[in-house]
C-alpha cells in the first residue's frame, strides 16, 4: 500500500473553505465535471453519496464515507483506472486568518510499478483542488 500527504496553508478563513471543500456534489475546479449518481443521507450531512468524477480521460467513481465539520472529511475511490483501492481523508484546521488543509491518501494500484504514476496525478490533483480553494473571498 502506498502513501501520499499533502498539506498547505491557504489564506482563506475555515468558514470560508468549509462550505465549498466538503460539499460532496459540486466539484471545486470548473475543468474536473463531475456527476452525483446517488444522494448521500441528508440525516448524516451527506455520508454515501456517490460520484464520477471526469480527470483527463479517466473517470473515478467516488463516495463520502464520513464527514465531521468543519474538521474533516473522508472518501473512497470505487473504482477508476489503475486504483485497486483508494482512501482519502481531508482535514482542516484555522490558523489566525487562514486554513490549513492536510490531503491524506493510502492507495493500493491495479498494476505494478504504477503507483509513482498515482502519486503523482493525485498530488496535482489536490495541488489544483486547494488552488481553486484559494481562490475564495
Amino acid at each position: 500500500m502506498s502513501k501520499l500527504i499533502v498539506e498547505r496553508t491557504i489564506n482563506v478563513p475555515l468558514d470560508k473553505v468549509w462550505p465549498q471543500a466538503s460539499d460532496f456534489t459540486k466539484s471545486p475546479d470548473p475543468k474536473l465535471p463531475l456527476t452525483v449518481i446517488k444522494n448521500g443521507d441528508a440525516t448524516k450531512m451527506g455520508v454515501g453519496c456517490e460520484r464520477k468524477v471526469k480527470i483527463g480521460l479517466l473517470i473515478f467513481h467516488e463516495r463520502l464515507t464520513s464527514i465531521s465539520p468543519p474538521d474533516y472529511y473522508t472518501h473512497e475511490i470505487l473504482s477508476g483506472p489503475p486504483v485497486k483501492y483508494q482512501r482519502n481523508r481531508v482535514e482542516f484546521s484555522q490558523t489566525d486568518d487562514s486554513t490549513n488543509i492536510r490531503w491524506m491518501t493510502e492507495f493500493k494500484t491495479k498494476y505494478p510499478f504504477t503507483g509513482w504514476i498515482l502519486k503523482l496525478t493525485n498530488r496535482i490533483y489536490y495541488n489544483r483542488f486547494i488552488d481553486e480553494l484559494e481562490r475564495i473571498r
